[in-house]
């Protein structure tokens, strides 16, 4: 009979893990040495990394100065791109195919990634947005997955940008990310692992 009591108690403990509500309005997640703030309502929710200091700013000339209007030459002229192949690394380094295959169902564009890039073209600092209202599935993502996959685009994903972006200290670009539109090869072996070839 103490068996069945641990056994019940042990399920509904497994259970409340599994839904549990990650994030709250207002509150902050860590995991992995990142700190979120998160704004959470019933449409969106942000994860803004607490180390963030340049988010929120605008574009910096490499002499400390900053854009003055949206009509800026310079900044109209720049021209950045996200590289698909290596954003595409970024996901399969974070997801499982299990996993990716769930974000893989949803359509349309419901996921956003605001970044500031410095003048060697990397991701120095960046901000998730999801749209939640009929996709809750970006909820179900614990804060583990949202911290290795920031470290993962950092890591990973290549900017791509021209000569007018070379005057530039920071700069500010958005990936607008549709899931159901990337594919993914998660192939049949674990990355670098090496395969012996069939003589």
């Amino acid at each position: 009979m103490k068996k069945i009591i641990i056994f019940t108690i042990l399920s509904m403990i497994g259970v409340g893990g599994i839904a549990q509500n990650y994030y709250k309005d207002g509150t902050q997640v860590c995991s992995n040495g990142i700190t979120y703030d998160v704004k959470l309502n019933p449409i969106t929710m942000h994860l803004n990394n607490k180390a963030n200091a340049l988010i929120y700013g605008t574009w910096t000339f490499l002499n400390g100065t900053k854009i003055e209007s949206d009509e800026d030459e310079d900044y109209l002229n720049t021209n950045i791109e996200f590289d698909e192949n290596s954003f595409k690394e970024a996901l399969r380094k974070t997801f499982t195919k299990a996993e990716f295959d769930k974000l893989h169902a949803v359509d349309e564009i419901k996921f956003t990634i605001y970044c500031v890039i410095d003048n060697n073209l990397k991701i120095s600092e960046l901000v998730f947005n999801m749209s939640i209202y009929e996709d809750p599935i970006f909820l179900q993502i614990p804060p583990a997955k949202y911290a290795l996959l920031e470290k993962n685009i950092k890591k990973y994903v290549k900017i791509e940008a021209n000569e007018y972006a070379k005057k530039f200290k920071y700069m500010h670009a958005t990936k607008f990310v549709d899931f159901s539109k990337i594919q993914i090869d998660y192939g049949t072996t674990s990355p670098g692992v090496y395969v012996k070839p069939v003589s």
